[in-house]
């Protein structure tokens, strides 16, 4: 995805459902309101990158973490937020 236009204020809604690998670069001040990805099992490949930190607010960078977080190859350039780890998982480690 190279690029892609939102006037509507809507958060960007990205449907895939036979997606494997998903490439896309978000520049400054673009998706303000965010970007949802709904893909299946079959995207096993993603790289995602921010143009910079401040591209791309905090609370949208976690939301799309939480789309992707069953992608098996995720690379994330210039995120803030990398891992979301349930607390349950973390008790089983204490």
């Amino acid at each position: 995805m190279h690029s892609c236009s939102n006037l509507s204020g809507d958060p960007v809604v990205i449907t895939a459902p036979s997606l494997e690998y998903l490439e896309m670069g978000i520049p400054h001040g673009c998706y303000s309101n965010g970007i949802s990805v709904r893909v299946t099992a079959s995207l096993v490949k993603a790289s995602i990158a921010l143009v910079s930190e401040e591209a791309f607010s905090l609370e949208n960078q976690r939301r799309l973490l939480v789309d992707l977080c069953n992608v098996p190859d995720l690379e994330l350039i210039n995120f803030q937020t990398k891992l979301i780890v349930s607390m349950s998982l973390l008790s089983s480690f204490g």
